[in-house]
């Protein structure tokens, strides 16, 4: 369970960094990257349905796990977004 929590952990610091980056640039594309990793997982897991057995139950834990860190970026950087412009 441990490994789960640092794994969405992880995953969500990689995505938030990578919305920052981009976001200087544009401010409109910070939102993207949490939105299309968000539907990427949801593809995978999709696919993970299709693949069956072990394999895919460890590819759909992963997939929802990919999707939980996501939907945290997106929190953060909405939230953050909304407190910065209060200022």
């Amino acid at each position: 369970m441990l490994n789960s929590y640092t794994f969405i952990i992880m995953t969500t610091l990689v995505i938030l960094i990578f919305s920052y980056l981009i976001g200087r640039k544009k401010e409109s594309l910070r939102y993207v990257i949490p939105l299309a990793v968000a539907v990427l997982s949801l593809a995978g897991f999709i696919i993970s349905l299709l693949v069956g057995g072990w394999e895919g139950l460890g590819y759909g834990a992963l997939s929802i796990m990919v999707f939980v860190a996501a939907v945290l970026s997106l929190l953060i950087v909405t939230i953050s977004q909304m407190v910065k412009r209060r200022r």
